[in-house]
């Protein structure tokens, strides 16, 4: 891009703006720009898959921790009962005259074998059922829903103008939302982009997102056909975009499809709304 952008300062220096190498030299150079945007965005979208894919891995890394324990566990309490074994075994030897003693003995060490082998056959049954299989299922899975997520917060950063540390505020938001509403983190972020489109400030993006979350779980509304009326309501009342809330509040209490007050504000402006 550095000899694009060389090649069309010398033509417009030499030949001006006008020339046609010096057009030529302009459109390459913008169609470079293009494409460098471009990439930078999917390198942003690659590094959130692998960060989800990390934490998959790390997830599956103390499964396979425990089992491990609990498998050394299994190991060492054989390894207790085999010297046990050889201690009785011995007694055996210097005892030939206790022989229903030494019965009693061998039939007791005979029912904690059979419990040790157990636990180990258990322990083997547990990292393949609880172990190998969820990992794959669980990486399929994780590497679906992070793919998902990441395209639909794509849009956000298509319709919204903020800096990387505000984007990781945001997405930060919509993920905590998704665990305390009834939408997934992809409607949520759907609904954020379109606020965002609307030009819903970036310090009121979040709020204004969970109200209309809110108000579509809440009525027989669509909370992304919500956003919309909203902004328009507040834009047209000259509303301050703190006060969604309040607004969110008002029209859940009321428990109808189209309130008059919004719709009669979606259409006919008040006297003195500025031109």
């Amino acid at each position: 891009m550095e000899a694009a952008t060389y090649a069309y300062e010398n033509y417009r220096d030499s030949l001006g703006e006008t020339d046609s190498a010096t057009i030529a030299a302009n459109q390459n150079l913008e169609r470079y720009q293009e494409e460098y945007a471009d990439a930078t965005a999917e390198v942003t979208k690659l590094e959130g898959q692998v960060k989800a894919l990390q934490k998959t891995m790390q997830n599956s890394a103390d499964a396979v921790s425990k089992a491990t324990t609990d498998l050394n566990n299994a190991k060492a309490a054989a390894k207790e009962t085999e010297a046990e074994i050889r201690r009785l075994t011995e007694q055996l030897y210097r005892m030939q005259s206790a022989w229903t003693q030494a019965g009693e003995s061998l039939t007791a060490i005979s029912k904690k074998c059979e419990t040790i082998s157990k636990a180990m056959t258990k322990a083997g049954k547990s990292l393949t059922t609880h172990v190998t299989a969820p990992i794959t299922a669980l990486g399929t899975a994780a590497i679906k829903a992070s793919v998902d997520y990441e395209y639909a917060f794509a849009n956000v950063r298509k319709t919204v103008d903020a800096t990387e540390e505000e984007y990781d505020r945001l997405s930060d938001s919509v993920k905590q939302m998704s665990t305390e509403v009834a939408a997934s983190a992809e409607d949520i972020a759907e609904v954020m982009s379109i606020a965002g489109q609307l030009g819903i400030e970036n310090e009121h993006l979040a709020e204004f997102t969970r109200t209309m979350i809110d108000l579509g779980n809440s009525t027989n509304m669509v909370a992304a056909d919500a956003a919309s009326e909203a902004a328009r309501f507040a834009n047209i009342m000259g509303m301050s975009q703190n006060e969604f809330q309040n607004l969110g509040s008002t029209r859940t209490s009321s428990r109808t499809s189209a309130p008059p007050s919004l719709t009669s504000a979606t259409t006919t402006p008040p006297p003195n709304r500025r031109s």
